[in-house]
Parts: C-alpha cells; sequence; structure tokens
C-alpha cells in the first residue's frame, strides 16, 4: 500500500471518529426548553425615551432607582426556570409573562426603530417575536428569544405603554420625566422632573371615576405607591 492510501485513510478514520464525537456530544445535550433561563443584553437599550404615545421615563428618582433593584430581583428568580417551568399557569401570571401579538409588535418594533433607531434589518431578524414579563408592580420588561432558554432584553417599558389598554394612570405617566438610572442622570435632573403626590392621587381619582380598576386591592397598591414616593 503506498504511503498516500495510508493517509487517505488515516484522514477518513480520522473524520469519522470526529464526527462520531460529534454526535455523541449532541446527543447529551438537554432540550433548552428544559435548561435553566439565560439572559442576553446584547441587544439591550439602556436610555429613556419619548416615541409616539411610548415614554420609558419615570415619575421620580425614587421610582427610578427601585426600579432597577426590581428588575434585577425579576431576572435572579426567573433565571432559576426553565422555559417550561416559566409556561406553566401560576409562574407565568405571577410574573404577567405574555408573549406580544398585533398592536403590541407593531408598538415594540416602532419604539426600536423610531425610537432608539435600530437596523430595520436587524429587527427583521426577530422575525416578530417578543415577550414581556413583570419585574414590578405595573412596570414590564420587552425582549426577543435567541434561543428557547436565552432572552434577549431590548427595553424596560415602566409604564406598560406597549400594552396600553392594560395600563393605568396613562395620562399621569405620560408626564413622567425622570431617566432611567442606567441611561445616567446629569444636573437638570432635580425635584421639579418629579411627579407630585397631589398629582398622584388626583390620577387615582379620575381612574376610579373611569372604571378603569378592577377591585380594591389594585386602588390600594396604587395609594401605597403614592406614599412610597412622597
Amino acid at each position: 500500500m503506498s504511503s498516500s492510501n495510508k493517509i487517505k485513510v488515516s484522514y477518513e478514520q480520522k473524520n469519522e471518529q470526529d464526527k462520531r464525537t460529534l454526535i455523541n456530544a449532541n446527543n447529551g445535550l438537554t432540550n433548552n426548553r428544559e435548561r435553566e433561563i439565560v439572559f442576553s443584553f446584547a441587544n439591550f437599550y439602556k436610555e429613556s425615551i419619548r416615541c409616539k404615545e411610548f415614554n420609558n421615563f419615570y415619575p421620580t428618582k425614587l421610582d427610578s432607582v427601585n426600579a432597577v433593584k426590581d428588575f434585577f430581583e425579576s431576572l435572579s428568580i426567573i433565571s432559576t426556570y426553565t422555559p417550561s417551568k416559566l409556561s406553566e399557569y401560576a409562574v407565568k401570571e405571577q410574573f404577567h409573562y405574555n408573549q406580544l401579538k398585533d398592536d403590541a409588535v407593531s408598538r415594540v418594533e416602532s419604539v426600536l426603530i423610531d425610537g432608539y433607531k435600530m437596523n430595520k434589518e436587524k429587527v427583521e431578524q426577530f422575525e416578530g417575536l417578543y415577550f414581556e414579563f413583570q419585574f414590578s408592580d405595573g412596570k414590564r420588561a420587552i425582549g426577543t428569544k435567541i434561543d428557547e432558554n436565552i432572552f434577549s432584553i431590548l427595553f424596560l417599558d415602566p409604564n406598560h405603554f406597549i400594552c396600553p389598554e392594560s395600563s393605568r394612570n396613562i395620562k399621569q405617566k405620560a408626564q413622567s420625566n425622570v431617566p432611567a438610572v442606567f441611561g445616567g442622570w446629569n444636573g437638570l435632573i432635580s425635584q421639579k422632573n418629579e411627579v407630585s403626590k397631589d398629582d398622584f392621587i388626583q390620577m387615582i381619582i379620575e381612574e376610579i371615576q373611569m372604571g378603569r380598576y378592577q377591585d380594591l386591592e389594585e386602588i390600594v397598591k396604587d395609594l401605597k405607591d403614592v406614599i412610597d414616593l412622597s
């Protein structure tokens, strides 16, 4: 047998061994829906913006700071779940985890393209697959999935304006002027940017009169927020 034939046989054997090794490794992997959730921030926009009817500013500095704490606390809990676990009714309800549809998808893409100036081709890669989850009462994080267990956070929606039909106190939230802590503050952010306690109380009264609250518990929660922000 010539040396060239020996080399050829040796290469083919090695190639077959590589293939077998790869197949064996893949067979040992768990379905990604059964792996714990991992969060990616590669596409995360940290700044607060205004875009058409959307804004993700906060009413006060305290609310902006607390949002960061609540956000990472929620991430810490959710990252212990698998996608399958997160889809269970009780957990899904706890975090208000939802796949966004129709008008909500259009609003997300408008915020990305018109607000954050994300490349349209990049947005198209998301294929309209967006989700939301709650990280504090009424506040939402908006993201997309890179894989079954890899969740890419896109931006925060503290005023719940991506789904305004489910949001309360829209009129007052639209007046929020304090940016997210993630984007940094400058000397222009002062007490005058914050919404007053009287404004919040008036807002709650208007929402009650409009029948936007489902029960007394929701009213109590909002009144507690007024106290916390005072």
